[in-house]
């Protein structure tokens, strides 16, 4: 930050020595004198106060500086982050639509937060169309409710649960099928076994 040339006021310029600087450097003498008069003369105190002053304005710019420089970096981390998370999601996602048997999780909430292939084509419904979606948008509600006990015993004990349900499929067509639900604590996965 440059602020310019100016005199203190008990120290004022010598009139004399300019004239000859002037001189000497072949400057024209009185534009010389005329730019000098112009120059500012100040006391202590208001260079101190004015010192003061673009001291903190550049403290604040350097800090604004510093905190924009951080935000850009945390951006551009959680943008890493996002895509590194994608890329596992992606990742997972291809492993279980490989999975021939329909593959899906659920939250607490019992709403469907990941469907493989085999479960949408069992359903007759897109991902979009399942995920985030509960039980109760699809099944009838005995259905949901037997679901639901099972549920609660897989999510409280986070034992493996292994038994027949009936599942109708998106063709109507209503059959027995060896079901697998295993809890993690906040997500239950269930797997379709053949028939």
């Amino acid at each position: 930050l440059f602020t310019g040339q100016f005199f203190y006021d008990d120290e004022k310029p010598d009139v004399g020595f300019y004239r000859a600087q002037a001189k000497e450097f072949g400057f024209d003498e009185n534009a010389y004198i005329e730019a000098l008069a112009k120059v500012p003369i100040c006391t202590h105190e208001q260079i101190r106060n004015t010192m003061d002053y673009y001291r903190n304005l550049v403290l604040i710019m350097a800090e604004l500086g510093l905190k924009n420089l951080n935000l850009a970096l945390e951006v551009k981390n959680r943008q890493k982050a996002e895509e590194s998370l994608q890329e596992s999601r992606d990742y997972l996602a291809s492993i279980i639509n490989t999975i021939a048997d329909p593959v899906f999780v659920k939250d607490r909430e019992r709403r469907l937060v990941l469907a493989n292939d085999a479960f949408c084509s069992l359903a007759g419904r897109s991902r979009e169309e399942l995920v985030g979606r509960a039980d109760s948008d699809f099944f009838p509600w005995y259905r949901v409710e037997l679901s639901r006990e099972k549920d609660e015993i897989v999510f409280e004990s986070e034992r493996e649960n292994v038994n027949e349900e009936e599942i109708t499929n998106a063709r109507g067509q209503t059959r027995v099928f060896l079901t697998k639900k295993v809890s993690t604590g906040t997500c239950m996965v269930k797997n379709t076994l053949s028939e």
